[in-house]
């Protein structure tokens, strides 16, 4: 679980280092539940403890003192979430479920990148958790997975065209 927490971080990262460096950016991305705040200041964290079958609020705090042991988790190089968004970040996909773990970090990241003018839209899905997408049996998941494909699909068309 560990490993799928980092992946977003790091596609955050690297987003936020890409256009710090002028390089061609992707037309868009998607982001299913980011854990972009190592620090667990959601409140999400606490109140979905228990609600949330994929994560728990002891797995989240070991994986960040893994990830940084001892490092202040609030850093921006470290929480994505505490960024500054330029202008010419890609518009943006974000999904999550009332009750994610991560929905803090979700809510609060859409609205970060509004504040900087960048396209978002964020889902919320009732009664559902992290990365529920990855459950095919749940007729939400491909839901939502369709409309990231038309998120995608509308934004990459738009910039490459």
């Amino acid at each position: 679980m560990e490993s799928r927490l980092g992946a977003i971080y790091l596609a955050l990262q690297i987003l936020l280092a890409a256009c710090a460096d002028g390089m061609k950016l992707p037309g868009a991305c998607a982001l299913l539940s980011p854990w972009a705040d190592i620090s667990q200041s959601g409140d999400s964290v606490n109140f979905n403890d228990g609600r949330d079958p994929t994560l728990s609020a002891s797995l989240l705090k070991r994986a960040a003192e893994m990830f940084a042991p001892g490092m202040d988790h609030t850093d921006k190089k470290l929480s994505p979430l505490f960024s500054d968004y330029p202008a010419n970040f890609p518009p943006t996909f974000i999904s999550t479920g009332t009750r994610d773990l991560l929905m803090s970090n979700a809510v609060r990241l859409s609205r970060r990148m509004r504040r900087s003018e960048i396209e978002v839209q964020l889902t919320v899905w009732e009664q559902l958790w992290h990365v529920f997408e990855f459950y095919p049996q749940i007729p939400e998941a491909a839901e939502s997975l369709g409309e990231i494909c038309n998120f995608l699909e509308r934004n990459i068309s738009i910039s490459s065209g």
